[in-house]
């Protein structure tokens, strides 16, 4: 049951999403062909979403993983009739290459581009952040790359919304009796400015924070 089958009438699209597939390691042979087993989780229009195990012949460069999105043909009288079309799987080295483009667009700070590679080939990826950490990316660039892979990299549970920043410092506290005036002692002012650049610097703050909190603490 499940294998194609020709010509479904009443054929519903949608998608089935890989939970787990059989490895082609280990198969006798180095056919570009390989018998694959896969758990299927299918959803198309309004019949109801069932789960599968679905095995058929695969290529080897297009070998389904875990959270890879196959498109599917399911008979709405029928669901237990459906068609996958496994040759609609991006390539992997196809794959590579667009997650590599799209990581460096927006770590440029550019919107993620359209495409196929966009959404279901890279749910559930395990994304290895190279040369540095996502804490090191501003804010909303990290929710862009976020959006783009669609895996939280800060661990705030939210995916594609940059974390709100941190308060503004806290008010000075009120000069001691004879300071000779309500402003707080210069190091201390000094202290808090510099804390005002760090958080700028950081993306924390906008300019017009920054420039705000700045007059406020100088009394300007």
């Amino acid at each position: 049951m499940g294998l194609f089958r020709r010509g479904i009438k009443d054929g519903v699209a949608g998608e089935a999403r890989v939970v787990s597939a059989s490895s082609p390691h280990g198969q006798r042979g180095g056919a570009a062909l390989k018998m694959c087993t896969v758990n299927l989780v299918v959803t198309a229009g309004d019949i109801p979403p069932f789960a599968v195990e679905h095995t058929q012949l695969c290529s080897t460069k297009r070998w389904p993983h875990a959270g890879t999105v196959v498109p599917v043909v399911v008979s709405r009288s029928d669901p237990g009739r459906y068609e996958l079309d496994f040759d609609a799987v991006p390539k992997h080295a196809d794959v590579a290459r667009s997650r590599a483009e799209q990581q460096a667009a927006a770590l440029r700070g550019e919107a993620p581009a359209g495409g196929a590679f966009a959404g279901g080939a890279f749910a559930g990826a395990n994304v290895q952040f190279v040369g540095g950490s996502p804490a090191d990316l501003p804010p909303d660039k990290r929710a862009k790359l976020e959006r783009l892979l669609g895996v939280d990299l800060d661990g705030d549970g939210v995916i594609g919304e940059a974390s709100p920043p941190p308060p503004p410092p806290p008010a000075p506290p009120p000069a001691a009796a004879g300071s000779g005036g309500g402003e707080p002692p210069t190091d201390l002012r000094l202290e808090q400015l510099e804390r005002l650049v760090r958080l700028r610097d950081a993306g924390a703050l906008t300019e017009a924070e920054f420039a705000a909190e700045k007059a406020r603490l100088l009394g300007s």
